[in-house]
């Protein structure tokens, strides 16, 4: 059920936020498409812009520069009509915060880490769950770390554990566009 904290209008960014495995990219690319505005993916625009996937960037830079890079991107891609999906680390930087908050709605796509286990599956290309055999743990801790931040980020939350995921684009339209 999706719980609310005020919104702007549809004149101004969709953020959406989460854990990976929660469905941002697939729930923004889809409202984009229905809506006619353009889609950006934050973690894709990194890759674009360093020409190394988000593994290897971790690996070879550490995460204090990939969140350098995510914090540029943010900046960059703000403003404007559009929606945008984010890194699950998006929220772990107060100016990120700031300005999602400052230049749209934001929209905490939530799921309990059993979901997002399944979600992701192998965890390949996801630098943080990599390599674990039991992702549960792991993820259960990252979104402990977070939830106070992306509390801090939303506008709305949407808990698509109980929603069927062709039922999440419906609902966050509507609270975009609300």
């Amino acid at each position: 059920m999706p719980t609310s904290a005020g919104s702007r209008s549809s004149e101004s960014a969709l953020w959406l936020v989460g854990m990976m495995g929660s469905g941002k990219t697939r729930t923004g690319r889809i409202v984009a498409e229905r809506t006619g505005h353009v889609f950006v993916d934050t973690d894709a625009e990194i890759v674009r812009v360093s020409g190394a996937s988000i593994s290897e960037i971790f690996e070879s830079v550490g995460e204090e520069t990939f969140r350098d890079l995510e914090e540029h991107i943010v900046s960059r891609v703000a403003g404007g009509s559009k929606v945008i999906s984010t890194g699950g680390g998006v929220v772990l930087r107060d100016v990120n915060i700031e300005t999602m908050r400052a230049t749209g709605t934001v929209i905490w796509l939530n799921a309990c880490p059993e979901t997002l286990a399944n979600r992701v599956r192998s965890g390949e290309g996801r630098p943080l769950i990599e390599g674990e055999s039991d992702m549960v743990p792991r993820l259960r801790r990252i979104l402990s770390e977070r939830r106070e931040r992306y509390l801090a980020a939303a506008h709305h939350v949407v808990d698509t554990d109980r929603i069927a995921s062709d039922g999440v684009p419906d609902i966050v339209e509507a609270l975009w566009l609300a």
